[in-house]
């Protein structure tokens, strides 16, 4: 329920004050990916998905696309999994996708953004969720 509670609370502190997104959001969601990665996967994908947006407002640009490589890989396979129509992003959560991307083409150029994507998705569950808690930093 903790993470449950944490993943509706963080967007709410990115809206109240924008700068306080990196600090507050941030520690929400880590605190809620760390308490359900082992169990919910289209919870971990969202909170790995979200730590990559903290991760590009922070300005750790490259590991933030390394973040959006994993959460690609497991985008597609809960994608997958899912019955037609049964896992369907938000708009805003579909222009959110779009925005940092496009935040991180502009910060680290097309290729490097393309090179810090394939490595994160190159990485197991596991590896994503400890990169997008800070856990690990790849070069």
């Amino acid at each position: 329920m903790l993470a449950l509670g944490n993943t509706c609370l963080a967007p709410v502190a990115r809206h109240r004050d924008a700068h306080i997104y990196d600090r507050y959001a941030s520690a929400l969601y880590r605190q809620a990916l760390t308490a359900c990665r082992h169990h919910d996967p289209r919870l971990v994908g969202a909170l790995i998905f979200h730590l990559g947006v903290c991760a590009t407002s922070a300005g750790d640009y490259r590991r933030a696309a390394q973040i959006t490589g994993a959460h690609d890989i497991l985008d597609a396979a809960l994608l997958a999994a899912a019955p037609a129509r049964a896992y369907e992003r938000h708009p805003s959560d579909q222009k959110l996708q779009d925005d940092n991307r496009a935040r991180l083409r502009q910060a680290l150029g097309e290729e490097e953004f393309e090179r810090a994507c394939m490595i994160g998705r190159g990485l197991s569950l596991g590896q994503a969720c400890d990169l997008a808690l800070g856990k690990t930093n790849l070069k």
